[in-house]
């Protein structure tokens, strides 16, 4: 799960970073950052398992 955790981060700490310290130099910081097609392909993976699991059938 820690991986999914890195694909979907808020750059420069979130809420760590002072709002009003933002400024054209260093706005990228603030943004959400997601990794839509690394997110799909993790979850795609990791999904399967977990509902073959909770029906204890193999899909």
């Amino acid at each position: 799960m820690d991986c999914i955790v890195r694909a979907m981060a808020i750059r420069g700490g979130g809420g760590l970073l002072p709002v009003f310290a933002m400024d054209e130099g260093n706005r990228t910081d603030y943004y959400f950052d997601m990794k839509g097609i690394k997110i799909l392909r993790l979850c795609a993976r990791i999904l399967l398992g977990f509902i073959e699991e909770c029906l204890g059938i193999p899909l």
